[in-house]
C-alpha cells in the first residue's frame, strides 16, 4: 500500500475505526478445520490494540516488524518464548523461518526451550513443524538442534507428521529416522486424516512400526473417516482390537451418524450407555433417537443430567418423554448454573428430583438474576 493510500484509510474515521476494532485470530489462517469447529468457541481473538502489546500474538500474525519494535522497547517474558516459537510454526505466514532466527538469534533463547522442555505438550520444535506440514522449516531447526547438540526425537515427528497432510513430510522424517521402530501411533495418525495412501505406505516401507493396538479404527471413528474404516474392513486390519473397543461410543460422542450406522450393520466394536449419555451431552439429538430405535443399551441418568447442563432443551423434552432413567438434582443445578431458563422452567413443571442447595447460589454467581425468580 502506497504512503498517501494509507493516509487516506487513516485519515477515515469508519475505516479506522474498522480496522482497530478487527479481531485477529491468536493462530491465523490456515489450520485443522474439523478441530477449529470443535474448539471455535475457545479460540482467543484480539483486537489490533491488544495484538501490538502480546508477542506471541504478533509473532503468531507474521508481523515481525512491530515484533522487533516491542522487543526493543519492552522485555519478552522468558515463559512466552516457546509459545512465540511454536505459533510462528504453526501458522501459514511466509516469514516462518526469518522470524524462528530472529527470536532464536536476537533474544535469549536457550536450548532448553528449542528442545521442548518448556512445552506443555512435551513436543519440540521438529514435532511441530512435521505436524504442520513445514519441510524447509523442519531442516532448518534440524540445523539448529545439531549446532547445539539437542535431541532430535524424530520418533515423536513421524507420529504427527501424517497429520500435516503431507506424504512428503512423513517421507522425509522417515529417512531421518530410519529402521529404528518406536511406536505404532504413526498409522493411527494416517488415519486420522484419511489417508490410506500413507497406510499403505507406510506398510511398504515402515512395516516393522505395525503391531496390533495401534488405534486406526478408532482414530478413523473419531474423526469420520468412512472410506478408512471400509478399507480397513477390507483389509482386515485390526481385526483384534476394534472387537473389544466401544466404537460406537466415540462416534456417538462426535456425532458421526453415517459411521455410527456403517458400525451398527457390520458389528463392527462395541456399544454401551455411554454412547447415548455422550450424545446428549454434545447435543446431538439425531444419534439420541436413532440409539433409542435401533441399540437395546439405553443409556444413564447422565443423559438427562449433561443435556441439562450444556442447555440442550430440546434433547431435555425429548429424554422425559421418551426415555425411562429419569434424571438427578444436578439437572436444576446444571441448567441452573448455566441460566438456561427454559430447562429451569421445564423442570420445576415436569419433573420432581428438585435441586441442591448449591443451584440458586451458582445461579446468582454467574449472574443468572431470572432463574432465581422461577
Amino acid at each position: 500500500m502506497n504512503k498517501s493510500l494509507l493516509l487516506s484509510v487513516l485519515n477515515n474515521i469508519v475505516l479506522k475505526r474498522l480496522i482497530l476494532s478487527f479481531r485477529f485470530n491468536r493462530l491465523p489462517r490456515e489450520y485443522n478445520r474439523t478441530e477449529y469447529e470443535r474448539n471455535k468457541k475457545k479460540w482467543d481473538t484480539y483486537s489490533w490494540d491488544e495484538m501490538i502489546n502480546i508477542p506471541y500474538v504478533l509473532i503468531g500474525n507474521g508481523y515481525l516488524d512491530l515484533f522487533q519494535k516491542h522487543h526493543k522497547i519492552r522485555l519478552i517474558p522468558r515463559e512466552h518464548l516457546n509459545r512465540m516459537l511454536v505459533n510462528a510454526i504453526r501458522s501459514s505466514i511466509p516469514n516462518t523461518i526469518e522470524i524462528l532466527k530472529y527470536i532464536i538469534d536476537e533474544i535469549d533463547t536457550d536450548r532448553t526451550i528449542l528442545a521442548g522442555c518448556h512445552s506443555r505438550s512435551g513436543y519440540n520444535l521438529l514435532c511441530y513443524a512435521a505436524w504442520f506440514g513445514k519441510l524447509e522449516v523442519f531442516k532448518y531447526l534440524e540445523e539448529i538442534y545439531k549446532r547445539q547438540g539437542i535431541d532430535m526425537h524424530y520418533h515423536q515427528a513421524i507420529i504427527k507428521s501424517p497429520l500435516s497432510n503431507s506424504i512428503e513430510m512423513l517421507e522425509y522424517v522417515s529417512k531421518q529416522l530410519g529402521t529404528y521402530s518406536s511406536t505404532t501411533e504413526t498409522y493411527a495418525s494416517a488415519a486420522k486424516v484419511g489417508r490410506i495412501d500413507m497406510i499403505e505406505w507406510l506398510d511398504a516401507n515402515r512395516s516393522e512400526d505395525f503391531t496390533l493396538g495401534n488405534h486406526m479404527f478408532e482414530s478413523a471413528v473419531r474423526e469420520n473417516q468412512l472410506h478408512v474404516l471400509e478399507y480397513l474392513k477390507r483389509e482386515n486390519r485390526d481385526t483384534s482390537v476394534y472387537e473389544m473397543t466401544n466404537l460406537m461410543d466415540v462416534a456417538a460422542e462426535f456425532g458421526h451418524i453415517e459411521v455410527l450406522k456403517w458400525l451398527d450393520f457390520n458389528n463392527i466394536g462395541s456399544c454401551s450407555k455411554r454412547a447415548m449419555d455422550l450424545a446428549c451431552k454434545n447435543g446431538f439429538d439425531n444419534i439420541v433417537i436413532w440409539l433409542h430405535n435401533n441399540r437395546t443399551e439405553g443409556c444413564s441418568t447422565d443423559a438427562f443430567d449433561l443435556a441439562c447442563k450444556n442447555g440442550f432443551n430440546n434433547i431435555v423434552i425429548w429424554l422425559h418423554n421418551n426415555r425411562t432413567e429419569g434424571c438427578t438434582y444436578r439437572s436444576m443445578d446444571y441448567a441452573a448454573e448455566g441460566g438456561f431458563l427454559e430447562i429451569v422452567q421445564f423442570l420445576n413443571e415436569n419433573r420432581n428430583e428438585g435441586c441442591s442447595k448449591f443451584a440458586m447460589d451458582n445461579a446468582s454467581l454467574n449472574g443468572h438474576f431470572e432463574v432465581l425468580n422461577t
